[in-house]
């Protein structure tokens, strides 16, 4: 009898698999940028990502599967450039 846990295991998501295909990523609303202070570390829920946020940093690429609970993040934002493409 096969156990349904081992079968998960195989198929469990590999996140360094997407970030060697980074390119394949949406081109849509998947950058973010931290306007706290500091520094924030999240990993992404969905992809295990680990995201590195700096203050007044760059814009930083998402996979869109973590999109929509990063940007529920108090102090992360639609990068300005992003945003600005949305309200037309």
């Amino acid at each position: 009898m096969s156990c349904c846990g081992s079968q998960r295991a195989s198929m469990r998501y590999d996140p360094r698999v997407d970030m060697r295909n980074a390119n394949r990523w949406s081109a849509g609303r998947t950058e973010l940028v931290f306007s706290g202070q500091g520094r924030l570390t999240v990993t992404g829920p969905v992809t295990g990502i680990e995201y590195q946020f700096i203050a007044g940093g760059s814009p930083l690429r998402v996979h869109p599967w973590d999109f929509r609970s990063l940007a529920a993040i108090s102090g992360l934002t639609l990068a300005p450039r992003l945003a600005s493409k949305v309200r037309r």
